[in-house]
């Protein structure tokens, strides 16, 4: 379960009880927007359309029918009238249109779908949302064949509490299951809301996903955000990585604090990954 937080303490103390000390990201060298993450201190929060996972923060959901049955529910069809269609002023109009509603949704409770796949299918429902994904696991074989450029890219460690402290974001474990996500009409809190967006299918568990997420872009929140260099905790070299390319990394490396640790990953006979530290 995700939480509503009302005060940065209280931020501090779950992050500090909760998270990992350190997420990491994988990136690609070769690629100049995935240098900048070293070279620039850049992180880019992408929108869910541009992510590998196309229910990423879309996932399927469950409803119960008899919700759409009871009177409940006609009070919240009421409470959507009044808020879509504020021209009708008169009670009796907006409740001659929810009792419309009513009837055709108790009918035909299939529609909840249809509708939710058409505003799930729009793109621009979803300008607002920006998502930075990181994993706790720094030698993880298929995020180093898939995001680290076959073992000749990088990863990043971060001190996760302190990215969180300077990233206009939500945070939290991704949930993995292939069961859809229950969904309640008339008993959801703000903070079951939040789970559909750490939520996502078992194909995507090895990825063992932290992630960042803001609802705010172009609000109170950007796209491109910035940390300070004392945020990085480690840098990871793959072991396919070119030697121009780690002597490039390795001076970029002198920025950030002395002696910062950098690894190369290496595997052993056996074929198990672990990381050497080099400087």
């Amino acid at each position: 379960m995700h939480r509503i937080f009302t005060s940065f303490e209280e931020i501090r103390t779950d992050l500090t009880a909760n998270a990992p000390p350190i997420v990491y990201k994988y990136r690609t060298w070769n690629d100049e927007n995935h240098r900048k993450l070293l070279t620039q201190q850049e992180v880019w929060f992408s929108h869910p359309f541009d992510l590998n996972d196309p229910l990423d923060v879309r996932p399927d959901i469950v409803i119960d029918p008899e919700e759409l049955k009871r009177p409940a529910f006609l009070q919240k069809l009421m409470n959507t009238v009044a808020e879509a269609k504020p021209e009708l002023v008169s009670e009796r109009d907006r409740l001659v249109v929810a009792e419309n509603q009513f009837e055709l949704l108790k009918d035909r409770p299939q529609l909840i779908a249809e509708n939710r796949r058409d505003y799930l299918a729009n793109e621009e429902n979803f300008d607002s949302y920006g998502v930075f994904s990181t994993t706790t696991n720094s030698l993880s074989d298929k995020l180093w064949s898939e995001y680290g450029d076959n073992y000749a890219g990088y990863a990043i460690g971060f001190k996760t509490v302190e990215l969180c402290c300077q990233m206009k974001s939500g945070y939290g474990y991704v949930d993995y299951s292939d069961k859809p996500l229950p969904f309640s009409f008339l008993n959801r809190t703000e903070e079951e809301d939040l789970n559909s967006l750490y939520y996502k299918k078992e194909i995507w568990q090895e990825e063992d996903e932290f992630r960042f997420i803001t609802l705010g872009i172009g609000r109170h929140s950007q796209r491109l955000q910035k940390f300070s260099l004392n945020t990085v905790s480690e840098i990871i070299l793959g072991h396919n990585i070119s030697f121009h390319d780690e002597q490039e990394i390795l001076e970029v490396a002198g920025i950030y604090s002395v002696g910062l640790p950098v690894y190369k990953t290496r595997k052993n006979h056996k074929g198990q990954l672990n990381k050497e530290r080099i400087r």
